[in-house]
């Protein structure tokens, strides 16, 4: 749940910036962005064990690429 809300205040941010015509690479976007790919790393066994679940309901192809990139990122290390 609290990932899905983490990915929701992102894709938020993005969407406001992409309509306001403002440039979404900000600082507060580079820290949580960073934070995402840290959560990844430090809790990536229990994060493997639902990689299904997460790419059903989470990172799916109707995500913003620069989220999904996190996540892609993240399943390339697995292999």
């Amino acid at each position: 749940m609290v990932m899905m809300r983490f990915i929701m205040m992102l894709t938020e941010h993005l969407v406001r910036c992409e309509t306001g015509s403002v440039d979404f690479n900000t600082c507060w976007y580079k820290n949580c962005i960073e934070r995402l790919q840290q959560i990844f790393l430090m809790h990536h066994v229990t994060i493997q064990q639902y990689m299904g679940t997460l790419e059903n309901l989470l990172f799916t192809a109707e995500l913003d690429h620069h989220i999904l990139a996190v996540y892609q990122q993240f399943c390339a290390l697995q292999l």
